[in-house]
């Protein structure tokens, strides 16, 4: 049986691989997420300075990190890494209108039918 932050981190993927990835709502999103370099942690924090370290360690790990092993964080994307997908997307500048359509075009109803 899996435990409650198994069970958290598997609806998270999920969530990408349906909506960010799925719906290409996120291009950068598919290249570290097949490579699994993006880091799931759930908080076990139960107060709010607990809280904060968790943040805080996690918000410095990826400075810290192999980029081959972790690529992002907290939605946190290196600067570099962001250069290299901007490059190799030849239209990377439509990305935040594109999802808007998306998302208007998916409507309640489409998100519904995802299961998300």
């Amino acid at each position: 049986m899996p435990t409650e932050a198994e069970t958290i981190i598997a609806a998270t993927q999920l969530w990408l691989a349906k909506a960010g990835i799925g719906l290409n709502l996120c291009q950068f999103a598919k290249d570290v997420h097949i490579k699994k370099q993006t880091r799931y942690a759930v908080s076990t924090a139960t107060t709010p300075e607990a809280l904060l370290e968790e943040l805080l360690n996690e918000l410095r790990m990826p400075q810290d990190a192999d980029p081959e092993k972790i690529d992002t964080m907290l939605h946190l994307l290196r600067e570099a890494s962001v250069d290299r997908a901007v490059d190799a997307l030849p239209h990377a500048d439509k990305i935040f209108g594109n999802n808007v359509g998306t998302r208007n075009e998916l409507g309640r109803g489409g998100w519904k039918r995802l299961g998300l």
